[in-house]
């Protein structure tokens, strides 16, 4: 399974992340720090539910993660790899 994260956006003042899983032709997507999730498509209850476990006990680290993203960086390397 692979996971994603966005950067940091702000809306309202309040700050969130977006988070990604796909396995295959399965993906979700979650809004972090809320814990809501956004779309599912293709996974059962219970890989939501741990999912979801996942994300609780690591939500600290993720949002450090996303807090450090920088958009131009990541493109440039992308287009690099090209």
């Amino acid at each position: 399974m692979e996971m994603t994260v966005s950067k940091i956006v702000t809306k309202e003042g309040k700050k969130a992340a977006f988070v990604r899983f796909v396995d295959g032709k399965a993906s979700a997507e979650w809004k972090i720090p809320d814990l809501t999730l956004v779309a599912n498509d293709g996974f059962d209850e219970e890989k939501i539910s741990l999912m979801k476990v996942y994300l609780r006990s690591e939500l600290k680290n993720i949002m450090d993660t996303a807090k450090n993203i920088n958009m131009w960086d990541s493109f440039m390397k992308e287009k690099i790899k090209v």
